[in-house]
């Protein structure tokens, strides 16, 4: 016999939130990116924490969105390297190492082999140089200098 409770109901703001989500994913993976506005995404808690989401973000709206995202998405490698390098989307000159990093969390700006890895996946600017110098301690800086070739 049915019964009229559900067991997995979703509360209407549950509702909301999938619906939003499903919005702007199907608007990023099918390239209308006109159809989100930038603070759909950087004034939304739930949708800031969702590492999906905040993948594709940071490449379409700029590495900047990490300003308000929670600390494990600006602690997440992939995320931060996808926010300085836009590695994904290559042809698209949204991001750069300087509105991404000085967002990302302590122990990746600490992380000398991830400083290391973005140094050669960045075009070599003298500006996102710069930019990364200024965002990383002094002896991780001294650390990828003594590696990298320049």
């Amino acid at each position: 016999m049915l019964t009229t409770e559900q067991p997995f109901h979703r509360s209407p703001e549950d509702k909301e939130f999938a619906m939003k989500r499903l919005r702007v994913l199907s608007a990023f993976k099918g390239e209308q990116y006109h159809k989100v506005k930038r603070e759909d995404v950087a004034d939304d808690p739930k949708l800031l924490g969702d590492k999906e989401i905040m993948v594709l973000a940071v490449s379409i709206l700029d590495g900047d969105v990490l300003r308000n995202a929670p600390e494990y998405i600006r602690d997440d490698a992939e995320i931060v390297f996808q926010a300085c390098t836009n590695i994904h989307f290559p042809y698209q000159s949204f991001n750069d190492v300087r509105s991404a990093l000085p967002y990302a969390s302590q122990r990746l700006k600490s992380d000398a082999a991830f400083i290391r890895r973005i140094v050669e996946n960045i075009p070599r600017r003298p500006d996102s140089v710069e930019g990364i110098r200024r965002n990383v301690p002094k002896d991780v800086w001294e650390q990828v200098q003594g590696t990298v070739a320049e």
